[in-house]
């Protein structure tokens, strides 16, 4: 058993986030672009307790996350077309990569916005669950909530504390290469798709049998529409795999399931007030055969948020359930 006080609004701990757009230029390279600086600096403070102390005994932890510069560069051509290319630029002492993000992207109103690079997939960005009502970095979507199973006595459960797409989890896939497109909205629908050919490669090519997941394809589908003063939004989304790498003694009881995750959610938006919803079934991925023949599986989660926000104030509260077997 473990417990856990989170900060942000309504779950209790804290967090202090400061994020700028700042400055903004041209530059004649290859044409006038716009530039903007901007950045985030994220401190999050949380206290935990477990009944088993080895390892966990501190109680509290202070941790800073997230430190970046965003450079963001764009420009209008003639013909309507937009064109540009963003970068977040890593400042944290301990990051282990010079970016975060870095894409490059096509947009028009008449057949949409594509984008190359180092960038979450359709599925991150489209879906719809509870976390979409909360304020602030509380609660299931990671931030803070990447504290729920702080210590090492939860074996893989990190796969089910998220809300925001399994593919964070993924040999950290959610900002591997890829390509992106989503359709313009047309009465409200939109379409998207992405296409990761190597779920650990961010920037140049590797192996296709490295042990890691290929040809990962990611869709989504949502509606946004107003009804007087009701906002709703509904989101489908669907992420699999054609070919993950099985082990190394390529024995068929080692072989591992492709990736199958569909989740589905909804939230609606009145006077203020926020409610969100949304279930993901996460199927096998992953898993060896023979882990699937004795009845294990990558599990289930739901999850509700609602939320309030007057001006600059707001308050939230959510709860995230998560079940897989493991044998």
């Amino acid at each position: 058993m473990k417990k856990i006080l989170l900060a942000s609004t309504a779950i209790v701990g804290g967090a202090l986030m400061a994020s700028s757009a700042a400055m903004a230029g041209n530059t004649t390279s290859g044409g006038n672009y716009s530039v903007s600086l901007g950045g985030i600096h994220r401190v999050e403070i949380a206290q935990y307790s477990h009944d088993r102390s080895t390892g966990n005994g501190r109680g509290y932890g202070i941790k800073q996350p997230f430190s970046e510069v965003w450079v963001k560069a764009k420009a209008t051509a003639d013909n309507g077309i937009t064109y540009g290319i963003d970068f977040e630029v890593e400042a944290r002492g301990d990051a282990t990569e010079a970016t975060d993000e870095a894409w490059a992207y096509l947009t028009s109103d008449q057949w949409g916005r594509v984008e190359m690079g180092n960038q979450d997939g359709a599925q991150n960005r489209m879906m719809i669950q509870g976390h979409n009502a909360l304020v602030a970095t509380g609660g299931y979507f990671g931030g803070l909530g990447m504290l729920q199973f702080a210590g090492s006595n939860f074996g893989s459960a990190n796969l089910l504390r998220r809300s925001d797409a399994m593919s964070v989890s993924l040999g950290g896939g959610g900002d591997a290469t890829k390509l992106i497109y989503f359709t313009p909205r047309f009465s409200g629908f939109q379409l998207g798709a992405s296409l990761t050919p190597n779920m650990t490669t961010v920037g140049r090519a590797s192996s296709d049998n490295n042990g890691s997941i290929n040809n990962m394809w990611e869709l989504g589908a949502n509606y946004v529409g107003k009804f007087g003063d009701v906002g709703v939004t509904v989101a489908a989304t669907y992420m699999g795999s054609s070919d993950t790498d099985g082990a190394s003694t390529g024995t068929t009881a080692n072989q591992k399931e492709n990736v199958k995750v569909w989740n589905v959610g909804a939230k609606v938006a009145v006077s203020g007030f926020t409610v969100a919803a949304g279930y993901q079934d996460n199927g096998d991925t992953t898993l060896t055969k023979t882990l699937v023949t004795a009845g294990a599986d990558m599990g289930k989660t739901w999850n509700v948020g609602l939320g309030y926000k007057t001006g600059p104030w707001g308050v939230s509260a959510g709860y995230h359930y998560g079940k897989r077997d493991l044998t």
